[in-house]
């Protein structure tokens, strides 16, 4: 039998645990953005499992001092994450970050916390500066997560090009006014997806620079053929520009809202995921 101190000292570790999985903004860095050292989900569910020994404290709440209510909290918790964690597919944890079924066990352990009256319990609930924060992340990765359409990408590759050169050729001022107009109405479309409900395009699922690596890639391969088109017929550079704003913008909505459908589709049948390993 535990001393008073070994078991306070066991129920605090378990409950340390507790704080890992309820707290989103330690998720949000370390399976997101994968900022300095984080246990990842799998860590996670053997230090619940394994290293606290969870299932022998809820099989055995009395050699703990836990009390009544406390035990129906964490019960209800261990209970979730082991559903969850045996009938979960191997995927990343951004999919995990934003399962709706985590948001509820998330719920859940703060639940847990409060019963225990974890010191820190109200600061991860109230989460004060998480909003903020990740609002300023989505502003700082709007533009970035708007060129992983390889259309827009071309799209903002011209217009960069007619704006260099609107101020070399005044000819060029109204289709430059005509394609930031055009930029303007793709970016509005585009802030439902990547402002309001914080969507991640499929590129930048495998990290930032995975992402920005392939969304540069047409960006540098359209600017290679519009600097040859310029050289090589630079009496039609108003019609140049005004062909690949037109069609790019076209072809940008078709691929961003008729065809993301598709790709949905696909992705969910197919998926991709490189980096997985079983659990």
């Amino acid at each position: 039998m535990f001393d008073t101190a070994t078991r306070r000292q066991i129920v605090t570790s378990l409950l340390d645990v507790v704080r890992d999985i309820a707290d989103v903004e330690y998720q949000e860095r370390g399976w997101i953005r994968h900022l300095g050292f984080f246990s990842d989900f799998d860590e996670t569910m053997c230090q619940f499992f394994d290293d606290c020994n969870a299932e022998t404290i809820v099989a055995n709440p009395e050699n703990y001092d836990i009390e009544s209510a406390q035990h129906l909290k964490l019960l209800e918790l261990y209970n979730a994450l082991r559903f969850y964690s045996d009938n979960t597919p191997y995927v990343l944890e951004f999919d995990i970050f934003h399962d709706p079924k985590w948001h509820k066990i998330r719920s859940l352990a703060k639940k847990v916390l409060l019963a225990f009256n974890y010191p820190e319990a109200k600061q991860i609930i109230a989460n004060k500066n998480y909003a903020l924060l990740a609002l300023r992340k989505r502003l700082i990765l709007f533009l970035p997560y708007f060129l992983s359409n390889p259309m827009a990408a071309i799209f903002f590759t011209s217009w960069c090009f007619l704006a260099i050169h609107t101020h070399i050729n005044s000819n060029l001022t109204l289709s430059f006014y005509a394609g930031s107009g055009f930029f303007l109405i793709l970016l509005i479309f585009s802030i439902p997806r990547y402002l309001i409900r914080g969507g991640v395009p499929e590129l930048f699922k495998y990290g930032f620079n995975h992402g920005l690596r392939h969304a540069s890639q047409p960006m540098l391969i359209w600017a290679t053929i519009l600097i040859c088109l310029l050289l090589k017929y630079p009496e039609q550079i108003l019609y140049t520009y005004q062909t690949s704003i037109v069609y790019s913008f076209l072809l940008t909505i078709g691929a961003h809202y008729f065809l993301r459908r598709r790709i949905g589709f696909l992705s969910k049948n197919f998926p991709i995921h490189p980096f997985n390993h079983p659990r």
